[in-house]
């Protein structure tokens, strides 16, 4: 508390105690790592002079130096260089702090990057440089632009392309963004290679079956996601305010996963379905990115769900084209919410993030039941978009969507 708040006198204090300068918590954030997520860089000087590893990642992969990469922390970045901060460290993505500077659009931070021996043009998971991350997530605006320039100048491969063969000229150029495009033409860079015509005249015959209608909204609106139960395995916590369960229910023949918060009191309860965004499977456990959320409504008066979704934590894995796999088993959630004797079904309410987001919005146009929804930093819901971003697939070992 003391790092995040800025309070260099209680750190000081807390120092010369004998507290362990990189003493983590259960996530592994280290002190360090907490100042440097609030910027408070007087606190991450003190810490750092006290011996903290700059270096240090905490359970997701971050540390000070790729967080002021991609937060835009200037003297946080200028501080962690100056005391051995590797730049070719590497974050959950696969991702040098270049790329993460490049994606968010922040010229100071590239600009100070480039001045190091930093790999201008490294691929991260998604098959992307941070020249193609500053293209394809970025706004086309004035700072995307700049940094596209500022990446070019410095020898970026203008040509090296995406996973599926999309150069980075190619990506400006469908996106119309033509102040990158004419930067990255003076540079030599080419489009991709277009089709070829055909060269015989198509015979019209009978459309064969889609193998992906049972994915559409259409057809999972004609479903029926109506009977289920979900069980409530292991106590594992319990305080004044709320109960947390493991709980696990079926999903078209699979096992998922998950955590349920009783709160405290006599219901029904309204319920409170909490959709976690994507994390590397190998680093995601039951409750990532939604205990702090989960804890808070529990303590409200809110009986909270947190599924693990196909192929996450202790999750059966199956497929899950356009994400309807995890969809399918939003579903299944809410039409199982009636088995729990102290959960109220006609008060259902979704909370996404980032991929739960994106979930939460189809959710919405095919499931009334749901009454409301808050969706933190969703990503798109528009698979189109969405793959030509991210990628497909759902299983471990396939090409993965954010």
């Amino acid at each position: 508390t003391a790092a995040t708040e800025g309070d260099v006198a209680a750190v000081t204090a807390l120092l010369a105690a004998g507290t362990p300068v990189d003493m983590p918590n259960e996530r592994g954030i280290t002190p360090l790592i907490a100042a440097a997520r609030q910027n408070q860089v007087e606190v991450a000087r003190l810490l750092i002079e006290a011996g903290a590893d700059v270096n240090r990642q905490d359970n997701s992969r971050q540390s000070a130096y790729l967080i002021s990469t991609s937060e835009g922390y200037l003297e946080l970045l200028k501080l962690t260089l100056a005391n051995g901060a590797d730049v070719h460290s590497l974050d959950f993505f696969n991702g040098t702090g270049l790329i993460r500077a490049a994606d968010r659009g922040h010229v100071e931070i590239v600009a100070e990057l480039l001045t190091t021996d930093i790999a201008i043009d490294h691929v991260n998971r998604l098959g992307w440089t941070a020249l193609l991350e500053a293209i394809i997530l970025g706004n086309g605006g004035e700072r995307h632009t700049e940094v596209v320039r500022l990446l070019v100048e410095a020898g970026a491969d203008v040509n090296l392309a995406d996973g599926n063969g999309v150069t980075p000229l190619a990506h400006a150029q469908q996106r119309n963004y033509a102040a990158m495009a004419a930067i990255l033409v003076a540079a030599g860079a080419i489009a991709s290679e277009p089709l070829a015509l055909p060269t015989f005249t198509p015979v019209a015959t009978a459309p064969p079956p889609d193998p992906l209608a049972a994915f559409t909204i259409a057809a999972l609106r004609e479903r029926q996601f109506s009977g289920g139960t979900i069980d409530r395995r292991t106590l594992l916590l319990e305080t004044d305010l709320y109960a947390q369960y493991a709980m696990a229910y079926l999903s078209d023949g699979l096992t998922i996963t998950g955590l349920l918060y009783e709160p405290a009191g006599s219901g029904p309860f309204p319920v409170l379905i909490l959709l976690h965004g994507y994390w590397p499977r190998e680093a995601y456990t039951a409750g990532t990115d939604t205990a702090t959320a989960a804890e808070f409504f529990a303590s409200q008066g809110y009986l909270v769900l947190v599924p693990d979704l196909r192929s996450w934590g202790d999750s059966d894995s199956g497929l899950s084209l356009f994400h309807m796999g995890l969809v399918t088993d939003v579903l299944h959630l809410i039409g199982s919410v009636a088995s729990l004797p102290d959960a109220d079904p006609t008060r259902i309410a979704l909370w996404g993030h980032s991929m739960g987001g994106g979930l939460a919005t189809k959710v919405l146009v095919i499931d009334s039941r749901v009454r409301a929804a808050l969706l933190y930093a969703p990503n798109s819901a528009d698979d189109a978009d969405l793959i030509a971003r991210w990628g497909t697939g759902c299983l471990p070992g396939q090409s993965t969507v954010a």
